[in-house]
């Protein structure tokens, strides 16, 4: 029979081993001395039968050393080695691992004073218990210098290890409660979310067809001889609800296009590399059509001749905001001439 029996459970296997090999290198516990179930050399042999050998071997130890870990505390095999080491009045060493608490041994062994494995003191404490199991001169000799630096040894490998256990399957009652009533705060926000969403979808949809009614067809003809800027108007009209009917990169294009296709408004360079006249290409075009002018150019000073299109300026480089702000502008003056001009003709 073994002296001491370490009761455990199978996962915590790196933490029993840890122990182990600190009883024989430190405290100098004879191999034999030591059942293990977990551990080469310390276990079961092979073809036995597990529940009668482990019920052989926690019959009449010495010392049982009782590793408490949230998952010793949740297998039902551990807790029976844990009641026959009740029932039998054993002498056990409960090592209690965090977040097991001495509650938890009350709850289960009784008053039997415990170690919180985190507490390097408690090692001096082991050694004497087990030194206490053991006939003087079974123990083998440890010196004070190896004494120390085992340790050491386990002060430094233990904290890897407790990382590295699995923690509990169960929560506290409270910890479960807190948990439904959180989940259902959030179920509740997410149903408050979801009905402000069609709330918005709504206003989306009336501001969109307050742009149409504001906008009109919206279509568009951009005059532009920059290809990069033109693509960027294009874009902006597009995305602001716009609808362009096309894009010219001259003067003479821009002439026929506007008299092909009726456009509301004109967005125009005034400058063109090939000599053409921004402004008097404009001002011709609105004498034909009625349209909203838009003039989009780093020559302000151009504007100050004649011929001077009524319009409205746009300053390059480009701010897509004050594009887009000067459309929707230019947008609502034509609406709101266009029913003041029904209204006269209706009189």
């Amino acid at each position: 029979m073994p002296t001491i029996f370490i009761s455990h459970a199978t996962a915590d296997q790196a933490l029993a081993h840890l122990l182990v090999n600190f009883l024989k290198e430190a405290i100098g516990v004879p191999e034999r001395s030591i059942f293990c179930s977990s551990i080469s050399g310390h276990d079961i042999p092979l073809a036995a039968d597990f529940n009668q050998y482990i019920k052989d071997m926690i019959k009449e130890p010495e010392l049982v050393i009782i590793l408490m870990t949230p998952t010793y505390m949740e297998r039902p095999f551990c807790l029976m080695e844990l009641g026959a080491t009740w029932v039998r009045s054993h002498q056990a060493v409960p090592i209690v691992v965090p977040p097991v608490s001495y509650g938890d041994v009350t709850r289960t062994l009784g008053l039997t004073q415990s170690w919180e494995i985190t507490k390097p003191e408690g090692l001096q404490k082991l050694r004497e218990k087990v030194s206490q199991a053991f006939p003087e001169a079974i123990i083998e000799y440890r010196s004070p210098q190896t004494w120390d630096a085992k340790r050491e040894r386990w002060k430094q490998q233990l904290p890897d290890i407790l990382d590295a256990l699995p923690g509990s399957s169960f929560v506290e009652k409270t910890v479960f409660q807190d948990a439904q009533r959180l989940i259902a705060d959030q179920a509740r926000e997410v149903q408050e979310l979801a009905q402000k969403l069609v709330e918005k979808e709504a206003e989306i949809i009336v501001a969109r067809g307050k742009l149409e009614n504001l906008i009109g067809s919206g279509r568009v003809l951009v005059i532009e001889d920059e290809p990069l800027i033109a693509l960027d108007l294009e874009q902006l009209l597009t995305d602001a609800g716009f609808k362009v009917i096309g894009v010219a990169q001259t003067g003479g294009e821009g002439r026929k296009l506007a008299e092909r296709h009726i456009p509301e408004f004109i967005v125009s360079e005034i400058q063109f590399k090939d000599g053409t006249n921004g402004k008097r290409m404009l001002f011709d075009i609105a004498e034909k059509i009625d349209c909203a002018l838009i003039m989009v150019t780093a020559y302000h000073e151009l504007l100050l001749k004649e011929p001077r299109p009524i319009g409205y300026l746009v300053s390059k480089p480009l701010e897509p905001a004050e594009f887009t702000s000067v459309m929707y502008k230019a947008a609502r003056e034509r609406q709101e001439y266009s029913e003041i001009r029904a209204k006269l003709t209706a009189r």
